[in-house]
């Protein structure tokens, strides 16, 4: 259960909460579940009141404060229209008015296709305190077990890349069965990220070009059962989505 609730004005504040080890701390950053195992007390930080709403363009870089709400996003175009019709497709809107970027990150799982796709980006994380870097995938592998007292502070988007995203659901408000994510670079080099099911989006190709992609996706996709739909329903389907959005990259 919730034993404290604590919201902080001052960053340093929020870092020294978040690092106690009793009792267990986490944050409240806009759409992070708060699902304490039975019998655990927690506390939580309410980071609404800290100046992490930040949005700016650094070289080639989007970057943008993890208390950026998802709403603000679309009502500023913010990133682009891919990123923004995601949003869409995911968020109700008065989700969107509550969830933040951050949040999406510390708190989405497999079948977030915001997740994907953020991570299909390759973005770069940024932390406090000491602004140590992080990419996505890197944290999403240890995201159980991350540092205590990190703050996750500025989250970079690559500003100068092609990106596509699409699913399959079984009604427009459900969450995906499948989805497929797609970044490619002006160098050539591509990211490909499929969701919709599991803990976590499943990176299947960073390479210098999409060489073997399809063949990438179905092998990830094969095994991928779950009770919202079989592997092989995932398979031949995101082979579809895949040659559609690589047409749809090709066609710029």
């Amino acid at each position: 259960m919730i034993i404290e609730y604590h919201r902080p004005n001052e960053v340093e504040e929020a870092i020294r909460l978040l690092g106690r080890e009793k009792p267990k701390t986490i944050p409240l950053i806009g759409n992070t579940r708060v699902n304490p195992l039975p019998g655990e007390d927690i506390a939580v930080v309410d980071l609404q009141n800290l100046p992490l709403d930040q949005v700016e363009m650094v070289g080639n870089a989007l970057v943008l404060g993890s208390m950026v709400r998802l709403s603000r996003v679309i009502e500023e175009n913010i990133g682009g229209k891919a990123l923004q019709e995601l949003i869409r497709r995911e968020f109700s809107h008065n989700i969107r008015n509550m969830a933040t970027v951050g949040g999406v990150i510390l708190g989405g799982d497999g079948r977030s296709e915001l997740l994907a796709g953020l991570l299909a980006l390759d973005v770069q994380l940024i932390w406090l305190p000491g602004l140590n870097e992080s990419h996505l995938g890197d944290y999403l592998a240890l995201r159980d077990h991350w540092e205590m007292g990190s703050l996750l502070n500025e989250i970079h988007l690559p500003g100068n890349v092609q990106f596509r995203s699409d699913s399959v659901r079984r009604t427009p408000v459900d969450q995906p069965l499948i989805s497929v994510s797609v970044c490619r670079w002006p160098s050539g080099r591509t990211r490909i990220v499929v969701g919709g099911f599991g803990n976590v989006p499943q990176l299947v190709l960073d390479g210098p070009t999409s060489e073997g992609a399809e063949i990438a996706v179905r092998s990830i996709l094969r095994q991928a059962n779950d009770e919202w739909a079989s592997g092989e329903y995932r398979l031949e389907v995101g082979a579809i989505l895949l040659r559609r959005l690589m047409n749809s990259l090709n066609e710029e």
